[in-house]
């Protein structure tokens, strides 16, 4: 893996006019990052004194320019040595170049540098290791072996988080010794990603890397880049060869485990560095010709073995088919005869329960009939005895009646004479006469009589002498019968 450094001259525009996606974090003088990284402080101080010399006047003019010119470059010399300012998108770290105090200025703005030693870097980065223009002009990928013994170029990138908090940021630079990011890059980064990738190698073939565990191997790596490389030990086991379909021994490389069945892992050299790794990401497996030819020859032959096994089972599945299509056949001729013989048996039994529930149902309706018939009957004979019942209740009832009737009657005459029966016929008496004298005729002349009286009784005296007569006929007595004296109070 080369070392990385700055881009060569022929780049030199592309980096300044900042078209390279991969930009350079490191420590360098104020001048630098006041003028640019390509400042040559004496090649341009040389062209200033060929300008003035060449304009240069004579005595005390003279005096005062040089005196003016040394003043302008100092000033220009010592400004970026007093002040600083932190951008967006990064953090500084400044030590005092006296007492050697480390300060962290984790906010943007300007701040008072006083010539103190300035380590820069970057908030939040991508880390590249990439063969493409993405990452630079140079191949950053890292080459790793899988356990056929194949070799393979693996580009890829992961965003990296700087420490966020005072004390983490302080401790990248004192405790880990990482000056800038370059360092951090080279120093810590790219040999995390690097072994991860090259142990997670060791867990399968290029072949499956290539198809069957691709999935699997991006697990793998970013694990280890987490949390650490896994203690790995060699294991022997019997596997079959999908091309031959023998049993052959391979030797592989797999994860040690405790006694809690976790893996066990060497020490992780980002942890306690405040740097949080995410979106990583592999672009590209760039296998050997060798390794490719390989890989596509192992699966055309696979392939072939695969459509040998394939048409192998087909055949054997016709056999199987045939086999069965002419069983099911047999079968079929012979359940269709079994199903002819249940459809008469059922229609036979089918007929005979018609005819016994028809013949059941006469039963039925014959016993029901005569049970209605005797319920008849006998309601008509209970009827008959309540009438009976009835009639001599009636009898009875009559019978008392009258009786009663007679008694009343009898008692009622003997209390009072028939007082009562008396009188209303002697008020029908009375009323018929009266009706009678009312409408009888009399002459409008009337001839003769006594003193000029009328000949004809007035109809008091004939009223008196008809109810005489009807008191007589019936043998009314009209005096009060005398009450019988009460009895003396003691």
């Amino acid at each position: 893996m080369p070392v990385r450094r700055k881009p060569p001259n022929k780049y030199r525009e592309m980096y300044e006019s900042g078209e390279s996606s991969k930009k350079k974090w490191h420590s360098h003088s104020p001048i630098e990052e006041h003028f640019g990284p390509y400042f040559d402080p004496q090649v341009e101080l040389k062209k200033l004194l060929e300008k003035v010399l060449s304009h240069m006047p004579s005595g005390k003019a003279f005096v005062g320019l040089v005196i003016f010119v040394i003043c302008i470059l100092s000033g220009v010399l010592a400004g970026p040595f007093l002040y600083d300012n932190v951008r967006l998108g990064e953090y500084h770290i400044t030590q005092n170049p006296i007492t050697g105090k480390i300060t962290p200025r984790m906010a943007p703005g300007p701040y008072a540098q006083n010539f103190a030693i300035v380590h820069k870097f970057p908030v939040s980065e991508t880390f590249y290791f990439t063969k493409d223009a993405e990452g630079g002009p140079e191949d950053w990928s890292i080459d790793v072996q899988f356990n056929d013994g194949a070799a393979c170029k693996i580009s890829g990138t992961c965003r990296v988080d700087m420490p966020k908090t005072d004390q983490e940021a302080v401790d990248l630079l004192v405790k880990h010794g990482f000056r800038d990011w370059d360092s951090l890059e080279s120093k810590l980064l790219l040999p995390v990603v690097r072994r991860s990738l090259m142990m997670s190698a060791n867990f399968m073939s290029s072949k499956e890397s290539y198809a069957d565990k691709r999935v699997d191997f991006l697990s793998i790596v970013w694990d280890q880049i987490q949390n650490g490389v896994y203690v790995t030990k060699d294991v022997v086991e019997q596997v079959v060869d999908p091309v031959s379909g023998a049993t052959v021994t391979k030797t592989s490389k797999t994860a040690v485990l405790d006694d809690k069945g976790m893996k066990i892992r060497e020490h992780n050299p980002l942890e306690k560095t405040g740097i949080t790794l995410s979106n990583f990401e592999i672009k590209h497996f760039d296998y050997s010709d060798k390794v490719q030819a390989q890989i596509a020859a192992q699966q055309e032959a696979i392939m072939q073995v695969q459509t040998a096994r394939a048409n192998a089972l087909k055949s054997q599945q016709d056999a199987i088919t045939a086999e069965a299509k002419g069983k099911a056949a047999v079968m079929t001729a012979k359940y269709e005869k079994e199903v002819d013989k249940v459809q008469a048996t059922v229609l036979a039994d089918k007929e005979r329960e018609v005819a016994v529930i028809g013949a059941t149902k006469l039963v039925e309706v014959a016993e029901q009939t005569k049970k209605e018939a005797l319920i008849t009957a006998s309601k008509s004979k209970e009827v008959a005895a309540i009438d009976l019942e009835a009639a001599k209740l009636t009898k009875e009832t009559n019978i008392a009646m009258g009786q009663g009737e007679s008694e009343r009657r009898r008692l009622i005459i003997a209390s009072d004479g028939a007082l009562e029966q008396k009188l209303k016929t002697l008020v029908s008496i009375n009323e018929q006469w009266a009706n009678a004298f009312a409408s009888r005729r009399v002459p409008t002349i009337v001839f003769g009589g006594e003193g000029g009286k009328s000949t004809d009784m007035d109809a008091s005296t004939f009223m008196s002498v008809l109810t005489a007569k009807a008191v007589k006929d019936l043998a009314l007595s009209m005096d009060i019968p005398a009450q019988p004296a009460a009895p003396a109070t003691k």
